[in-house]
């Protein structure tokens, strides 16, 4: 897990590392280059490699004076498509860069066949410092969270990464549009940065949507027993843990609670380290006296009612979260309910009972 979380705050800060420094270069340049005004001369389709098939790029050459001398340049916007319709798409997209039209652009005075599109102190000169930064935070907060699970729940965690999704696809959406706003003319590349941005916004929003209807709830059935121990057998993926407390002064709501709670963060945590679990149960056998409104102490079960999505998430899924969560935590995830006794299963026969 440590190493999961060092790998995280690694990536989280080399990304704010290069933010830092595309920031820097492209500040320089806006210091030191030159602006020109660039003339269209050719605007045309053209093969590229691409990784799967042919890819066809847009290759637009632009006239231009430096310093009384006329230069020639090629830029490629839009990056490479390929596929079916791939070259037709390029082709409209080239319609834009109309032979004769001018742009203007920022020329190196070291190398004046160094060209870029003008630069500024705009968004989009700055969209890459704003993409590496986002992505950057994104990592190294959830590296810290990883680092730290102690004093943050990995059911904190859990609910944090759908919204992490959503940031890195704001992040992709918003440095697609600002791509867009220092080249108008090309969509292909911010088309796609769009798409990509909008199906991390989209689907992480589905998802908590999803969770807070409370649909899915898995129920954890708990009664006071007799003897100490427990036994985990696991069939289908599913997972059944037995316990009986062997406390006879647990006659209390919240002493019988905080038993069960310290109990099933343990048991928990052992069975979550086992591969394809899918569902737990957890109960015992025998009741809890409790007294009900007028007084009376009357024997009841107890059944907590555990919310699916505190312990299994889209990506840190299973069981093992509650190992970072204590007893008061664990209290705090479920809502109780009492039930008769005699709803109470039978005690199942496994063999290879284990002390608590």
């Amino acid at each position: 897990m440590k190493f999961g979380a060092i790998i995280f705050i690694l990536i989280g800060l080399a990304s704010l590392v290069g933010g830092l420094f595309f920031a820097y270069d492209t500040q320089k340049k806006i210091e030191t280059w030159v602006e020109v005004e660039g003339t269209i001369v050719v605007a045309e389709v053209v093969k590229s490699a691409a990784r799967y098939g042919t890819g066809y790029c847009i290759e637009v050459t632009y006239e231009y004076e430096f310093e009384g001398k006329k230069y020639e340049c090629m830029i490629s916007p839009g990056g490479t498509m390929s596929g079916t319709g791939a070259r037709e798409a390029k082709a409209r997209e080239a319609a834009n860069y109309t032979v004769g039209s001018a742009r203007k652009l920022s020329v190196n005075p070291s190398n004046p066949e160094q060209v870029s599109y003008a630069l500024g102190y705009n968004l989009g000169s700055f969209w890459g410092v704003f993409l590496a930064f986002g992505l950057g935070l994104v990592f190294l907060v959830v590296g810290i969270m990883i680092m730290k699970p102690p004093k943050i729940s990995m059911g904190t965690i859990v609910k944090f990464i759908p919204r992490a999704f959503i940031i890195i696809g704001i992040s992709f959406a918003a440095g697609a549009s600002l791509a867009y706003i220092n080249n108008p003319e090309s969509l292909t590349g911010p088309i796609f940065f769009w798409i990509f941005g909008l199906s991390f916004i989209v689907v992480p929003i589905l998802y908590l949507r999803n969770q807070a209807r409370g649909a899915v709830k898995t129920e954890v059935s708990v009664s006071l027993g007799k003897a100490g121990r427990y036994a985990i057998s696991e069939a289908n993926g599913i997972a059944t843990v037995l316990y009986a407390p062997d406390k006879k002064h647990l006659n209390t709501e919240e002493q019988f609670l905080q038993e069960v709670a310290q109990f099933a963060a343990r048991a928990m945590d052992e069975v979550g380290h086992k591969e394809n679990i899918s569902k737990i149960d957890v109960w015992a056998e025998g009741q809890i006296q409790l007294q009900d409104s007028s007084g009376q102490r009357v024997w009841k079960g107890v059944r907590l009612v555990l919310n699916k999505e505190n312990w299994r998430g889209p990506m840190f899924g299973g069981l093992s979260n509650y190992a970072y969560l204590d007893a008061e935590q664990f209290l705090r995830l479920c809502s109780l309910q009492y039930i008769d006794v005699g709803e109470f299963p039978e005690w199942p026969k496994i063999d290879g009972g284990s002390p608590v």
